[in-house]
């Protein structure tokens, strides 16, 4: 158990792991074993990935704690959104991150501290170099001289 009570020992377990090719046994048993998930960037627009997922999560017995500091204090599936994961005072066997990757590694960080268990990192946003603007076709008439 970890400091904050969740049966992952503060994420110790699979240390053997290849993390690049997660084999289907371990994600099985994470989550066969996990009960309570914090999701970090829980959204309360219902288009949303993070919110399907919390409810799908829910439907499928998990207890899922929303987490996003600009609907904290509301209600969100029946959960009250907490603003970050040190509001969060039960213990957590699993975080699950839907944020961009500059924001993931702060909040891992803090999953740690509160020995959240297993981390998921969950659509992480692409960032592609914007296409390159094509060039103008010329005018039909040509140019035009002015007098």
């Amino acid at each position: 158990m970890s400091r904050n009570g969740n049966r992952f020992g503060g994420g110790n377990r699979g240390k053997d792991v290849n993390h690049d090719d997660y084999d289907d046994k371990y994600i099985i048993e994470v989550l066969r074993d996990a009960k309570t998930v914090a999701m970090v960037g829980a959204s309360a627009n219902w288009n949303r990935p993070s919110y399907f997922t919390m409810k799908y999560l829910q439907a499928k017995g998990y207890r899922v704690i929303p987490v996003n500091p600009v609907a904290a204090g509301q209600d969100l599936l029946g959960e009250t959104v907490r603003a970050s994961l040190d509001e969060i005072e039960e213990p957590v066997d699993m975080v699950d991150i839907f944020r961009n990757a500059e924001a993931a590694g702060p909040i891992t960080d803090d999953a740690i501290k509160i020995g959240g268990g297993q981390n998921c990192l969950q659509c992480v946003e692409r960032r592609s170099p914007p296409a390159p603007t094509p060039p103008r076709p010329p005018h039909p008439q040509g140019k035009k001289k002015l007098n």
